[in-house]
């Protein structure tokens, strides 16, 4: 009876010992027919994942969603279960898990990540624009401003394409005052993780335009007054016939003052005179025609050195003190002397007969 008991007890413990044994490896191989990969975190462009794949070896690679980028792989530490991967650029990416056991096919595990943006395209005035990427799906906005830590709302939207059928991504909002806002971003991607980023917003006050200083009004360039052309020189002289060897007064006016003066005696030029115009631009000098210049016509020059000359017609009558000076006749002076004489003679005579003729006339009358 005992030994029945015993054998029992041993078939017991065997059944008992091939159930666990069975139940561990039933849970081995679930563990291994459902691995999984999840997001964690997205926080800015770092996002934090974590998988459960039981004992395999694993290859994490990251590729844009839209295919612009390159795939890259992400190095991971033997026996890791989670790791943090820094991505390129906001937008959506894939991540893809390949786990290999060792007793079993490979498998891949993906699983789709937005890193949302947002960012601030324009301030036009109380009128801020903002733009946003969340990979398609619903967002809210909303902006508010924070006082003494508290927040007041000033605008909220909900932009979910599952409703309107549009995805948006950007957004122009009207604040009520210059001041300094927050805008908030809620995005809700597939993963359930939801993101929120905050963009804070100085929208100052509106400038007062300047009016603009007009140009200055050119002051007009007077035009010059067209300088009356310089007059001639003028030249007098004080007779139209000299002696040679003596004076003959020069005048001449229209030079500049202090201007170096010349009086020349043509056509055989000789100099006369040099000095300067007085403070009125005039001269007047007495010259002395040179003895020995022959009689006939001749000229005068009055030369100044930068107003030029001025011309005047003279006449030279032959040397002063010489018989010269008189017309030729032909007659010899002392026939000329005795012919006046006897002509005063007969002139006398002829009153003197006249007179006797008178006297004896009147006589005559008396007695009668």
């Amino acid at each position: 009876m005992k030994s029945r008991l015993r054998s029992l007890a041993a078939f017991i413990s065997a059944v008992i010992a091939s159930l666990i044994l069975a139940a561990g490896g039933t849970a081995a191989h679930a563990e291994e027919a459902y691995p999984r990969l999840s997001v964690v975190s997205v926080d800015g462009r770092e996002v934090s994942v974590t998988w459960d794949v039981g004992d395999a070896d694993v290859v994490l690679t990251v590729e844009p969603s839209d295919g612009d980028g390159d795939a890259f792989d992400v190095p991971i530490d033997e026996g890791a279960t989670s790791t943090t991967v820094t991505v390129p650029e906001y937008g959506l990416y894939w991540f893809t898990l390949f786990v290999s056991y060792s007793d079993s096919e490979p498998r891949r595990l993906d699983t789709q990540v937005v890193v949302p943006a947002l960012s601030v395209e324009s301030v036009d005035g109380l009128d801020v624009t903002v733009a946003w990427i969340a990979g398609g799906e619903a967002v809210r906005l909303d902006v508010r401003t924070e006082s003494g830590g508290e927040h007041e709302y000033v605008w909220s939207e909900l932009f979910d394409p599952g409703a309107s059928g549009a995805v948006v991504t950007s957004a122009t909002v009207t604040v009520p005052a210059p001041g300094v806002y927050q805008f908030v971003l809620w995005a809700y991607p597939p993963d359930g993780l939801s993101r929120t980023i905050v963009q804070t917003v100085d929208v100052p006050e509106p400038e007062i335009p300047v009016a603009p200083t007009p140009p200055p009004t050119p002051t007009p360039t007077p035009t010059p007054t067209p300088e009356a052309p310089a007059a001639a020189p003028v030249l007098s002289l004080s007779g139209d016939t000299a002696i040679a060897g003596g004076l003959l007064t020069v005048s001449a006016t229209g030079f500049s003052p202090d201007e170096p003066i010349e009086i020349w005696l043509h056509s055989t030029p000789v100099r006369l005179f040099v000095g300067v115009a007085d403070a009125a631009g005039g001269v007047s000098e007495a010259v002395t025609i040179p003895a020995g210049t022959s009689s006939g016509d001749h000229g005068i020059e009055v030369r100044g050195a930068t107003t030029g000359s001025v011309y005047a017609d003279l006449s030279i009558a032959g040397e002063e003190g010489s018989q010269a000076t008189l017309p030729a006749t032909g007659t010899d002076p002392s026939i000329v002397a005795g012919g006046a004489i006897s002509a005063v003679l007969l002139i006398a005579s002829g009153l003197g007969v006249l007179l006797v003729g008178r006297r004896r006339v009147a006589p005559e009358r008396r007695h009668r």
